[in-house]
């Protein structure tokens, strides 16, 4: 048996590979040649039919240019811009959805409202429903169901507030950025900070 390794002539690019047994030629496609072996296009490319491994690459937002042999960023700085908003909103919705994880839709929506009403009950008003029910469901006194629920609402409140300021303190900074490099800076920051904040 043998490997070969598909290679763009013209850029260097490794475009696949094919095993086949010796007795049969390989064909190849117009453009194209071949080097011994299997290389994987995710690590190498093609110099002058020899395997060359592509330098580190820097960050997530970049092409390599086959001429230069570098990568390269082909961003402007609208487009780093308008990445930078999606990520951080991607991933403080990641971070928030951790809060919420093993209840229904129904009781997430409801939250708000079970929230007010055991707020209600522990400054001395009277007994809720939505408090009460559940309260008898679950064999637990109101009282110590109310407990619980303004515990994590205020919980729920903080990391909400969090989130909410630093997707704000974010796209105004994103916004003020003057070039591509400060967006990636920004994002670097923030991203160390949600870490470091959220639980």
């Amino acid at each position: 048996m043998k490997t070969v390794t598909y290679y763009d002539v013209a850029t260097g690019q490794i475009t696949g590979t094919s095993t086949f047994h010796d007795i049969y030629q390989v064909t190849v496609p117009e453009g194209e040649d071949t080097i011994q072996g299997a290389y994987d296009g995710q690590q190498y490319y093609a110099v002058d039919g020899v395997p060359v491994e592509y330098p580190p690459k820097p960050h997530e937002f970049v092409h390599f240019d086959y001429a230069l042999r570098q990568w390269y960023d082909y961003r402007t700085l609208p487009d780093a811009k308008d990445a930078a908003k999606v990520q951080v909103m991607e991933t403080l919705s990641a971070k928030m959805a951790k809060a919420i994880v093993g209840y229904t839709r129904e009781e997430v929506l409801a939250f708000g409202s079970k929230l007010a009403a055991a707020r209600r009950m522990a400054a001395g008003g009277p007994d809720e429903a939505i408090i009460t029910t559940e309260a008898a469901t679950l064999g637990v006194t109101p009282a110590v169901l109310t407990a619980k629920i303004v515990a994590k609402g205020t919980g729920f409140e903080a990391l909400t507030a969090l989130s909410a300021g630093i997707r704000g303190k974010t796209y105004k900074a994103v916004d003020e950025a003057m070039t591509v490099e400060a967006v990636d800076a920004l994002m670097a920051a923030v991203r160390t900070q949600i870490e470091a904040e959220f639980p």
